[in-house]
C-alpha cells in the first residue's frame, strides 16, 4: 500500500493548488445536517459545549450564578461568596474522515479518487476555517489508521499532504478506524470522504451511531470509468475492491450495460444506506474540474 501510495504523489494538489482551493471556498456556504433545530446555520456555540474551558477571572458572588462556579477556597478566605467566571469556548472541531484504501488510488484521466478527496477536504476545511473551527483529519486504510490532531486549516491540510506523500509511514497498525470517530468527543462537525466500495455491513451500521453523536455528513468520490465501460474490444479488469481479475469483451453492448447496471446497484445501495441515516451525501468524480467541484460542495446539507 505504501508504494502505491508513493506511485500516486504527483496527483495529490500542491501547496499553490491549495492557496487556488482558499479562494474558491471563501464563495462556498457549507452547512451540517443539524442534531437539534435550535442549532443554526454557521452558529460558533454548539449546543454540545457547556461552560467554557478557560478561565476569565474570579469575582463576587451574584445572584442568579451558577452555585457550582462557586469558589470555595477564595469564599474561605475572604468570608464572601466568590465565583470562578469562564470564557466560552465557541471553537468548535471539523474532522474529515478520508478513506485511503486501494480502490481509492484509482484514476482514470489526470488525477486519482485519493487526490480528488484531497481537494473536498482541502474546500471543506477552507470554508469552514471563518467559522473559527479546528480542523482534524482521520484517514484509514489498509495500512492502518492516522489521526492527525485538530489545527487551523492550513497546518492540517500541509499534514495531510505531508502524510500521502510520504506513504503514511507514521500511521499505526491499529485498522479499527470506527472505533476513533464514535469514541471521540460529541458534538464535532464530522464528514466521511470515500468511494464507500469496501464496505462492509458493519461499516453501514455505523453511520447510525455517528449520525447521533454529530453533525455529520458524507462525499462520495467515483471516476467516470467506474460507471461506464468504453468499447475498446477485450480488456482485462479487477473488480471494484481490486481483488479479482477478469478478460472480458467491451465490444459487446450486452457487457457494457451490465458493466453500467452495476454501477447503478451499487449507487442505490448507497444512496439507501445514507437515506436510512439521515446523513446527507454529495457525489463528486475526478473528472470534476474546480468549478464544478466547487458547485458540488457548496451549499452541503441546506
Amino acid at each position: 500500500m505504501h508504494s502505491l501510495l508513493m506511485m500516486h504523489r504527483e496527483f495529490l494538489p500542491g501547496r499553490n493548488e491549495l492557496a487556488t482551493l482558499a479562494a474558491h471556498a471563501a464563495r462556498m456556504n457549507v452547512a451540517f445536517a443539524r442534531l437539534s433545530q435550535e442549532h443554526q446555520v454557521n452558529d460558533s456555540a454548539s449546543r454540545f459545549f457547556g461552560r467554557g474551558l478557560e478561565f476569565e477571572e474570579l469575582r463576587a458572588y451574584q445572584p442568579g450564578d451558577d452555585v457550582r462556579t462557586i469558589d470555595w477556597r477564595a469564599t474561605a478566605r475572604t468570608g464572601r461568596p466568590h465565583v470562578k467566571k469562564y470564557r466560552e469556548d465557541r471553537q468548535q472541531v471539523l474532522m474529515l474522515a478520508l478513506e485511503v484504501r486501494e480502490s481509492m488510488l484509482f484514476g482514470s484521466g489526470c488525477t486519482s479518487k485519493c487526490a480528488q478527496a484531497v481537494r473536498v477536504a482541502a474546500l471543506l476545511a477552507y470554508a469552514m476555517k471563518h467559522g473559527n473551527h479546528r480542523i482534524g483529519i482521520l484517514l484509514w486504510g489498509d495500512f492502518g489508521t492516522l489521526i492527525l490532531p485538530p489545527a487551523a486549516a492550513a497546518e492540517s491540510l500541509n499534514r495531510l499532504l505531508d502524510a500521502l506523500a510520504g506513504g503514511i509511514a507514521n500511521a499505526g497498525a491499529d485498522t479499527d478506524w470506527a472505533r476513533h470517530l464514535e469514541t471521540m468527543p460529541r458534538g464535532r462537525k464530522l464528514v466521511l470522504i470515500s468511494d464507500f466500495i469496501q464496505w462492509q455491513a458493519s461499516d453501514w451500521h455505523l453511520l447510525g451511531r455517528l449520525r447521533q453523536r454529530h453533525e455529520c455528513c458524507a462525499v462520495h468520490i467515483s471516476d467516470p470509468r467506474e460507471q461506464t465501460m468504453p468499447d475498446v474490444g477485450l480488456a482485462r479488469i479487477t473488480d471494484m475492491a481490486g481483488a479479482e481479475m477478469m478478460v472480458i469483451d467491451s465490444s459487446r453492448q450486452s457487457c457494457r450495460d451490465a458493466y453500467a447496471n452495476c454501477w447503478q446497484a451499487h449507487m442505490e445501495t448507497l444512496r439507501r444506506h445514507f437515506a436510512e441515516a439521515a446523513m446527507p451525501l454529495r457525489c463528486v468524480s475526478t473528472g470534476d474540474a474546480m468549478s464544478s467541484l466547487t458547485q458540488r460542495i457548496s451549499g452541503l446539507m441546506t
